[in-house]
């Protein structure tokens, strides 16, 4: 089943039913999408997930960015591990009930202990990177290398 526009709306709004586990902030974010093939794409997706489609098309997105104050909601945000650097490589998806979502098929962080907790807590892809941003004028420069 296709997502209604009902269903992805509502995918957008904030969960009520659950407790906030943690907070976070992300800042100066860039969007890179390429066009692939939907059969390409969906032969790399787990059973149950159907890869979304914008306009008949399918892509796979880059996404690199600054999180910031990453902390749990308990506790304090922590100088030198609560910020640094993100960069996700990510697709659309949607489920047999029509619920949209993002499948993240690497999640790169240049914040060791981050990389941990997500990978152990959340068993989210998460992978250590050798990462560089800088903000130049107005212009964003990110680097990125996935640590082996």
């Amino acid at each position: 089943m296709i997502p209604t526009t009902k269903q992805r709306l509502d995918a957008r709004k904030q969960p009520t039913d659950k407790p906030v586990v943690m907070y976070q902030s992300w800042r100066d974010l860039l969007f890179l999408h390429w066009e692939v093939d939907a059969d390409e794409i969906q032969s790399t997706l787990p059973p149950g997930l159907t890869v979304d489609t914008f306009n008949d098309k399918a892509y796979i997105g880059v996404v690199p960015f600054w999180m910031n104050n990453i902390r749990p909601r308990f506790l304090p945000a922590v100088p030198g591990i609560s910020n640094f650097l993100e960069m996700n490589v990510r697709t659309y998806v949607h489920d047999k009930n029509g619920t949209p979502g993002v499948w993240f098929y690497s999640l790169d962080a240049n914040q060791k202990l981050a990389v941990r907790v997500a990978r152990r807590f959340f068993h989210l892809p998460y992978f250590d990177a050798d990462m560089n941003g800088k903000i130049l004028g107005n212009d964003i420069h990110y680097e990125s290398t996935q640590a082996n």
